[in-house]
């Protein structure tokens, strides 16, 4: 539909082509109604578009602000599994500074031991030595009379000692002792270092 100046206008609707019709017949002048129309139905599609976008936006912020919280809820998460390792970690590192400090004090004490022991090999060595300077020196004599009475076994005798002497039955001689079966029955066992004599 056209304005007397030449316009386009929006289409009308039954009833307002009607009053425009009735108004027209009564020469009244109708543009500025139909325009005040055309500029209604726009600021009203305006706001529909309005509403709609700002509806859009609320659903979009409202989206974005359960993302922001599920993401700082992870974010929490996270900073709790962490703090919690970070915990495991120290008394991990605790335990470990504690098992080396044992460690160290073991070795230590193995030290100390293997110290004591050496000392005591060497002291046990030096007292074989002596042992074994002594038999040395008492074996020539202890020899000679094991020998002598190896031939003596089996019959009577009577061997001296410092303590007195001694009679039976000579039954046994060893390495460094011989043995007499008394006519009592008791064997006395005498250290061949002890004889002095026999016969």
């Amino acid at each position: 539909m056209a304005t007397p100046e030449g316009k386009e206008r929006p289409a009308l609707s039954a009833g307002e082509l009607k009053r425009y019709t009735l108004q027209r017949s009564e020469g009244r002048a109708v543009v500025g109604t139909v325009v005040a129309r055309g500029i209604s139905v726009k600021a009203k599609r305006r706001r529909q578009r309005a509403l709609s976008w700002k509806r859009a936006l609320n659903r979009l912020r409202g989206q974005a602000l359960q993302w922001i919280k599920d993401v700082s809820d992870s974010v929490e998460s996270l900073t709790k599994s962490v703090s919690g390792l970070t915990a495991h970690a120290v008394r991990a590192g605790n335990e470990i500074t504690s098992l080396h400090r044992r460690v160290d004090a073991l070795d230590l004490e193995e030290e100390a031991y293997a110290a004591r022991i050496t000392g005591e090999l060497a002291v046990i060595q030096n007292r074989l030595g002596v042992l074994a300077r002594e038999v040395a020196a008492l074996t020539p004599r202890e020899t000679v009379i094991a020998n002598l009475l190896q031939s003596r076994i089996n019959t009577a005798i009577i061997i001296e000692t410092d303590a007195g002497p001694v009679a039976g039955t000579l039954i046994e001689v060893g390495v460094d002792y011989v043995a007499i079966a008394e006519a009592s029955g008791a064997v006395v066992l005498i250290p061949t270092s002890q004889i002095s004599s026999f016969q």
